[in-house]
Order: structure tokens, then sequence, then C-alpha cells
């Protein structure tokens, strides 16, 4: 769910602020009786599983926005602050060996605490941005926009949480330029170019941490829990991908339709486990 509520602060200047949730409860449950055809051939008693999972996200967006339109020039600005939070838990125990199955996988007390397993876990992220975008055009023949984001992770290192990512974009749109207002021929012509950087955070939970994991081995011919330390990247920080377009619409007596792209793309930075 999710509520809104929009203000016009001017004239011209707009204000909306939006909150939602969304919110995943799972409950899984499994009991295999006693008397189905395998478990009486094996050993004669049930198995079962109990479980449930939750993940909840969180989100907040306000925007404030400026348009405005003068003569021959059109103008807008927008503000935008966004925070998003995610956390995810989930427990789960199974089991073999009930030896009655009236009360099934509800009461895990009765099964073989040799073939009990259990699992549990819970992690989450937050993600914060600020972004600005500014748009002009005049007699809509010449455009730009410009955007600049600086976004917050919290899966990256100390020092490298935040990060920044402009890009801007032009565009000419010939076609209406008095030279070929009324041609009959080229009925659209638009060249258009942009630069602009973007930002990846898809690498996981906690990876700039080192972090303590369990493992089993063998002491003295008996099964031990231990713990090993995994590797933190305190200098983890966001992947980036720079690319350069070029390229232009033509439209022929309004029937044949040309569209025609070049394009670079360069990633560095890349988030990837060595």
């Amino acid at each position: 769910g999710d509520i809104y509520a929009e203000f016009q602060l001017l004239k011209n200047l707009k204000f909306k602020t939006t909150w939602g949730a969304d919110i995943n409860n799972i409950r899984k449950y499994s009991y295999t009786s006693s008397q189905t055809a395998t478990n009486i051939a094996t050993n004669g008693t049930g198995a079962g599983n109990n479980a449930y999972h939750r993940n909840i996200t969180k989100l907040t967006e306000n925007m404030l926005t400026y348009n405005n339109t003068w003569g021959n020039h059109r103008f807008s600005a927008t503000g935008v602050y966004s925070w998003q939070d995610y956390v995810y838990e989930n427990l789960s125990i199974s089991g073999k060996g009930f030896q009655n199955d009236e009360t099934g996988a509800w009461d895990m007390g009765l099964a073989d605490r040799e073939t009990m397993s259990y699992a549990s876990g819970k992690y989450g992220n937050t993600l914060i941005s600020f972004t600005g975008r500014f748009t002009y055009a005049y007699k809509d023949r010449y455009l730009m926009t410009a955007t600049a984001r600086y976004d917050g992770s919290s899966r990256f290192g100390t020092n490298n949480k935040w990060g920044f990512f402009p890009s801007v974009g032009l565009g000419w749109r010939i076609s209406e330029e008095t030279f070929l207002a009324n041609n009959k021929v080229i009925t659209n012509l638009k060249l258009r170019g942009s630069y602009g950087i973007t930002g990846n955070q898809e690498i996981g939970n906690y990876k700039s941490l080192a972090q303590l994991k369990s493992k089993n081995y063998i002491y003295n011919d008996a099964l031990m829990q231990g713990f090993y330390e995994t590797i933190g990247n305190p200098d983890l920080k966001w992947e980036r991908t720079k690319q350069f377009d070029l390229g232009f619409d033509l439209s022929l007596w309004n029937r044949i339709h040309l569209n025609v792209d070049y394009y670079s793309r360069r990633t560095s930075d890349l988030l990837y486990d060595v």
C-alpha cells in the first residue's frame, strides 16, 4: 500500500510526497504421515517442516517540481529525495521420526533429534538518493536535459557509500527550422546526443565487512562447530558505467521512419568476486 499528498505551493511550483510499504508474510508447513507408502517402507514414522519468511520494503519519495513557459522558452526543474529500506528474515525447522501423527509438525519436540535441522537469518539494506533534473526547450527546436544523482548505499565501504552520477542530453529538431518547415518530403528530422554515468550496487549485503561464518570440522574424532573469517573490502564502491550516444530520427512523407544510433559504453570498478 501507499499514500501520497500533493501541494500547489505557487502557480508553477508543486510538491508531492509519497509513503509506501510492501510487506510479504509467508508461512510454509508440510507434514508427511507415517502411513504413506514411502515412510512405511523406511521407518514407519512421519516427517515435517515448519517455516516462515518475511520481507518488508519501506519507501518514501519527495518531489519538488517547477514548470514555466514564457515566449518561446519552456523550462522545468525537479528535485527528488528518496529513501528505501529493505529487511528480510526467516526461520525454519524440520525433522523426521514422528511416532505420533496427531500433532503433525506443530510439536517438533516429537521428532528424532538426530534428524532435526534448523535455518534462520536476517539481512537488510538501505538506499538514499538525491536527484536534480533540469529541462529547457527553445521554440521546441533546441532541447536540453541535464540530470544529477547523488546515491548512497549501505552495501559499500565506509568511505565510498556515496556516488555521483550526472548526465546531459541535447536535441536539435531540424525539421522545425524555417528551411524545412514546409518540406513535404522530410516531415521530421531530429539530431540528438547524450552522455551520462550510471551506477550499480548489486553486490549483495555486507560484502564490505569482514564476517564470521560457521564451519563444521573434526576434533578428537568428534564433529565440532567452528568459525572462519571472510575477507572484507572497506574500499568497496559503486560500479560506474559511462555511455555516449549519438543518433538521429528521420521521417519521409510521414510514411517511412528511420532511427539511427551510435553508442559507446564503458564500465569500470566492476563489482566482482575475485
